[in-house]
């Protein structure tokens, strides 16, 4: 498919409840400890040249990549590599002044603090007025979250298939929605089904945090266990994890978005500072149903770890639309 670099047109995104309109972003990450010492990722403002496309549309969402936390832990948790994340506490304001409203939180980072930051990242969202999903200090972690807008109802169901602090017993609660992956691509179309039969009239939104870093091109049993989802109800997937982009596919008029890279994060490498922002637009069908109307791409470029992304010159853009078809 076609995928030409789409123009912001604000009043094709007016809310109502005949269609529903939402910009979706990658990995956001704010800082991490690494040999003794914490460095802070996406400068004093990592939103400032994005605000006008995040705030467009009826929802944003991202991937929250780190757990929130008012200063440093009392105790720094062991983790593969030396990789542990932390955002402090007033980037979640940060997010909310740029028009961020939902953020994932089922990625292999959850349970960087331990509980400690599970239940930190959910105060601090809380705070802010953000919406988090796929993370809980109690309770069912896959347990679909609501939001409305505009006459609609919105449910995000998150799992990541990475957990960077082993692999649990199969029945064992943990406060990440993480599940293996034979166990997922069982489970979670039913998960979907069981939300749509409850609420035939919703929009239904899958988050997958899955994937090989740096593997540009979707595999196959993502793409299946993709369509599977959209076949039980869902009516788009939004993928993160390999850190850099992914094509698109558009399946019975709805959106696979299989990785959307990076959009706040201190990777160098050209191809992991390549980004995007999705902004899609639903319309209800005769039969009531939900299909996708619109895709525009805003190409993204990540500056480093000392500032945020900006918006990508012609050039860049070409390259990037280039990955996504």
């Amino acid at each position: 498919m076609s995928l030409p670099l789409g123009l912001f047109v604000l009043s094709a995104f007016a809310g109502n409840a005949d269609s529903f309109s939402l910009t979706a972003g990658g990995d956001v990450m704010f800082g991490r400890y690494s040999q003794g010492t914490y460095r802070e990722v996406g400068g004093a403002d990592p939103f400032a040249a994005l605000s006008a496309q995040l705030s467009a549309t009826d929802l944003s969402f991202v991937n929250l990549e780190s757990p929130l936390m008012d200063g440093h832990p009392t105790r720094m948790p062991e983790a593969p590599r030396g990789l542990v994340f932390r955002g402090e506490a007033n980037r979640a304001q940060q997010m909310v002044q740029a028009g961020i409203d939902v953020v994932a939180l089922a990625n292999n980072h959850a349970e960087d603090l331990r509980m400690a930051g599970v239940q930190s990242t959910a105060e601090i969202l809380d705070q802010a007025g953000l919406v988090g999903f796929g993370a809980l200090a109690e309770g069912d972690p896959f347990a679909p979250v609501l939001v409305e807008r505009g006459g609609t109802k919105v449910f995000f169901l998150g799992t990541t298939t990475r957990r960077n602090i082993g692999e649990p017993r199969k029945d064992q609660w943990i406060p990440s929605a993480y599940r293996h992956w034979r166990w997922l691509v069982q489970e979670l179309p039913d998960r979907v089904a069981a939300c749509r039969a409850q609420w035939p009239d919703a929009v239904i939104l899958v988050s997958m945090h899955w994937g090989d870093e740096y593997v540009t091109d979707a595999p196959a049993p993502h793409q299946e266990l993709a369509r599977k989802l959209i076949d039980a109800g869902a009516n788009g997937v939004l993928g993160h994890h390999p850190h850099v982009l992914q094509p698109v596919e558009v399946y019975k008029g709805s959106p696979i978005l299989y990785s959307m890279g990076n959009l706040v994060f201190d990777q160098r490498r050209r191809s992991t500072r390549r980004s995007a922002l999705f902004s899609l637009l639903w319309k209800k069908g005769e039969q009531g149903e939900w299909g996708l109307d619109e895709i525009s791409i805003i190409p993204v470029m990540l500056q480093g770890g000392d500032t945020g992304p900006r918006l990508a010159d012609s050039e860049e853009s070409e390259t990037i639309l280039k990955a996504l078809q």
